[in-house]
């Protein structure tokens, strides 16, 4: 896997820090999606935003909140930082949205 963007961009760190926890191995390439670097991003993502994790198939999965949760699917269901499904999980996505 590699993520695409900066880590001055919270929402990259927001997906880098939650790799680092999930013990998930991945590439980082810091392209900043302003000048030539907008380019760059849609040769992998159409909308040029960041951040944008490209997977091992050339896939790519965009928005944080959609990363966190293809990763969510990545680890057992006890490690995950959102429960899978039902109340539990609503409350957790109410919250981050509500931080976000």
């Amino acid at each position: 896997m590699r993520l695409i963007g900066p880590f001055g961009s919270p929402y990259t760190r927001r997906v880098a820090i939650t790799l680092k926890f999930y013990g998930l191995e991945v590439d980082h390439t810091k392209i900043v999606p302003f000048g030539d670097g907008k380019a760059k991003l849609r040769d992998v993502n159409p909308l040029a935003r960041i951040p944008a994790l490209e997977l091992d198939d050339g896939a790519c999965i965009v928005e944080s909140g959609t990363i966190l949760d293809y990763l969510d699917t990545l680890v057992d269901a006890e490690s995950s930082l959102t429960p899978r499904t039902g109340p539990a999980r609503s409350q957790v996505l109410n919250y981050v949205s509500i931080a976000s």
